[in-house]
C-alpha cells in the first residue's frame, strides 16, 4: 500500500556527501536522496521529502512547488523509491487492465508509453497506471499489480483527475517498449529469455545500488516475475500515425478482450 502523505512546514535538506542522484533523459540531475536514517528525497528549488524504512508516513516540505506539483511528483516518483527502499518492486510503466489481467508498458520517458495507453483506454480498456506499475509475487507464486494513484500525462497532469485503481490485479505480461526511426517496421516479438532481465531492469524503479542484499533481492524478484509471465518486446516507428497498427497488433496477440 502507498504510504500516506503528510505535510510539514520544513524538513532539512540532503546532506549526504555522496548521495543518490537521480537524472532526466538529458542527464541532467533532477533529484537527489540519501538512505541515511531519516531517508530524504529533494527537489532542488521544488520540495523535500522525508521518511523511515521501517514504515509509516512519508512527510513533505514544499519549497517552492504547489500542492499539485507535489502529489504528482509524490506518486510518479517518490512513492515508488520508497516503496522499493522498503522491499516492494515498482516498474517505470504504464498499463493497461484487460479481462486477463494488468498488461504493464515499460519504456523510458518520452516513448509513448502514456499515449499508448490512454489510446486503449479510448479503445475500451481500463487504464491502470500512467507512470508506476508497482507489483509483488504473492505467497502463492502469482504476480500481482498493485494500485497507485496517478494523473495521466496524456490529458496534461495538471488537469487531470486523479484516478485510482480500487484493487490488485493479476500481472498478466510486461510489454518492453521502444521507438524507432520512421519507415522501420513494427515488430511485436516475445523476449528471448537470456534477454529479459537485461532488457527488464532499466525500467525498474530503484532507490540504491549500494546495499548488496537489496539488490540481489531485487535481480532475484525480477527474475521470478520474468520466469512467470511472459514479456514482449514492442518496437515501432515514430509518429502517432503507426499508434493505430501498434494497437492492433497488441489487441490481436497480447491484451485480449478489455475488462
Amino acid at each position: 500500500m502507498v504510504p500516506q502523505l503528510e505535510a510539514v512546514e520544513a524538513l532539512p535538506a540532503v546532506t549526504d556527501p555522496d548521495p543518490e542522484v537521480w537524472l532526466d533523459n538529458a542527464g541532467c540531475p533532477v533529484a537527489f536522496g540519501s538512505l541515511r536514517s531519516p531517508a530524504r528525497i529533494e527537489f532542488p528549488g521544488q520540495a523535500r521529502f522525508e521518511f523511515h524504512l521501517g514504515g509509516g508516513p512519508v512527510r513533505v516540505a514544499s519549497l517552492s512547488a504547489g500542492e499539485e506539483w507535489i502529489e504528482d511528483a509524490y506518486y510518479r516518483s517518490v512513492a515508488p523509491l520508497v516503496l522499493q527502499a522498503r522491499g516492494e518492486e515498482a516498474l517505470h510503466a504504464s498499463a493497461v487492465d484487460t479481462s486477463g489481467g494488468v498488461v504493464a508498458f515499460a519504456a523510458r520517458s518520452g516513448t509513448g508509453k502514456s499515449t499508448l495507453a490512454a489510446a486503449l483506454g479510448d479503445a475500451g480498456y481500463s487504464v491502470w497506471a500512467d507512470d508506476v506499475v508497482l507489483w509483488r509475487r504473492e505467497e502463492c507464486g502469482a504476480h500481482v499489480a498493485i494500485p497507485v494513484p496517478f494523473r495521466a500525462k496524456a490529458d496534461g497532469w495538471r488537469t487531470a483527475p486523479l484516478a485510482r485503481a480500487h484493487r490488485q490485479r493479476p500481472l498478466k505480461a510486461v510489454c518492453l517498449l521502444e521507438r524507432l526511426p520512421p519507415g522501420e517496421p513494427l515488430s511485436v516479438t516475445a523476449c528471448p529469455p537470456r534477454q529479459v532481465l537485461l532488457g527488464i531492469l532499466p525500467h525498474a524503479y530503484c532507490f540504491s545500488l549500494r546495499d548488496p542484499e537489496r539488490k540481489r533481492a531485487m535481480v532475484r524478484q525480477y527474475l521470478e516475475l520474468s520466469s512467470s509471465i511472459p514479456v514482449w518486446s514492442v518496437r515501432y516507428p515514430s509518429g502517432y500515425g503507426e499508434l493505430p497498427g501498434v494497437m492492433q497488433k497488441l489487441q490481436s496477440g497480447i491484451l485480449g478482450p478489455e475488462i
